[in-house]
């Protein structure tokens, strides 16, 4: 903020906020049309899409159900897989320990005999 020293000054400094003024209101004409635009079911679903696997959604049109299922599909699949292994490598943890234990006591028993 200048000091405002007479009516030149003064006209000068309500000119420079005026145009702030605008300025700041222009900006937020903008936010809200990007935000309306978010805000749409089709940009919403791309976002979301996106953000979930990864990758751009497919391209509107022929097929687009198709992609968008089979992309789903595969998610779904993969977390199965997912959580199928890591019960399967407990298992083989666990079988291998049980192995290394016996194996342990048997050498014990060996020898203290």
């Amino acid at each position: 903020m200048t000091e405002i020293k007479d009516i030149t000054s003064l006209n000068a400094e309500i000119r420079r906020l005026e145009a702030a003024v605008r300025f700041k209101e222009q900006q937020l004409r903008s936010h809200i049309t990007g935000f309306r635009e978010k805000l749409q079911p089709r940009n919403f679903f791309s976002a979301t899409y996106e953000k979930i696997t990864g990758e751009p959604p497919p391209p509107q049109g022929k097929g687009f159900a198709a992609k968008t299922i089979k992309t789903g599909l595969s998610l779904w699949l993969s977390k199965i897989l997912f959580k199928t292994e890591e019960k399967v490598e407990q298992k083989v943890y666990d079988a291998v320990d049980t192995a290394f234990d016996k194996l342990k006591a048997f050498l014990t028993r060996r020898k203290d005999a």
